[in-house]
């Protein structure tokens, strides 16, 4: 996931107002008119902070060029309680260092995926709204440099997080002018938290579906375990006939095989029977199902879940 920021969006919306363009011009005219008048300190005072500010704009607008990041995901599927490393690369493909560097990208609103550390979390306003994002502080990414590090997000909950760019912000040592680039990533990435595990007992399931007595329906025969040999009866299956015994004059016989019960579990859940009910008692059947689907899937069972398009409620299963 690479993808090298624009060089002509410029955004130095985080810069201090000691560098716009304004400022910059009324320092210039103050210290030509202040040499003018012989004013010589305030004369230089003018035009060294013009340059200073000057400098940090320049180096601010070149900061960001040629630099690339990239983002992967060693477990993109989670359950609450779970960490998921997001290892981060960062490469600054110019000669021109960068002294600090800031990457940031947006939170799941809903608190799904928490950084591991609570510093790594800042407030920006999104419109009339302030949303959580991940911020990670970098110093010194030097000249053809290549650095990486691994940051933590923790699952609180169930939900979704969208991933598709991250936010670099650069500038001078001093912070004097801040540039500000998204970097979109060519494939997004989602992180998915599943529910939460809940202690749950496959006993009565198992009972009802799989140790059925003989000739209850949801058995079949096991065809490769021959159990025992029989007379022929009318109603019998013509497959079943043992041929072999036939021809050497032992009559009609048919095989008597193993019967087996397919390890197969098929669940449907209604969304739309949960739209009048509370959120916590959609959350708590979500919980439960889950963990059943776990739990037989470790005891070697072919799950299928089954969901209804939800009613009264959007992204019931997001």
């Amino acid at each position: 996931m690479n993808r090298t920021p624009d060089p002509s969006s410029l955004d130095f919306s985080e810069s201090s107002l000691f560098t716009m363009r304004f400022i910059i011009a009324v320092l210039l005219v103050c210290g030509v008119g202040f040499s003018l008048y012989g004013r010589l300190p305030a004369a230089l005072f003018s035009l060294g902070a013009a340059a200073v500010a000057i400098g940090a704009r320049l180096w601010a607008r070149r900061s960001l060029d040629g630099v690339t990041a990239s983002l992967s995901a060693d477990r993109p599927c989670l359950f609450p309680g779970e960490t998921c490393p997001l290892r981060m690369t960062l490469d600054n493909r110019k000669y021109l260092p960068l002294i600090w560097l800031t990457v940031r990208f947006p939170l799941d609103p809903g608190g799904a995926l928490v950084p591991e550390h609570p510093w790594e979390t800042v407030e920006l306003p999104e419109g009339a709204v302030r949303r959580p994002w991940y911020e990670k502080h970098i110093s010194f990414l030097l000249w053809n440099q290549r650095l990486s590090y691994t940051g933590r997000l923790r699952a609180a909950h169930r939900g979704l997080l969208a991933l598709e760019g991250l936010r670099l912000l650069s500038g001078d040592g001093l912070t004097l002018c801040v540039r500000e680039v998204d970097v979109p990533l060519p494939r997004p990435m989602t992180l998915a938290v599943f529910p939460r595990l809940v202690p749950v007992s496959t006993r009565w399931f198992r009972r009802r579906s799989w140790e059925l007595d003989t000739g209850a329906q949801g058995l079949q025969d096991d065809r490769t375990v021959i159990r025992n040999i029989r007379s022929y009866q009318p109603g019998d299956n013509a497959r079943s006939l043992n041929f072999r015994l036939m021809a050497r004059g032992q009559g009609a016989v048919v095989n008597v095989y193993q019967q087996i019960s397919p390890r197969r579990a098929v669940f449907l859940l209604d969304g739309a029977s949960f739209a009048s009910l509370p959120a916590a008692d959609f959350e708590a059947a979500l919980e439960i199902l889950c963990s059943l689907l776990v739990q037989l899937s470790r005891e070697d069972v072919a799950v299928t879940l089954l969901t209804s398009r939800p009613a009264g409620r959007k992204e019931q299963l997001g």
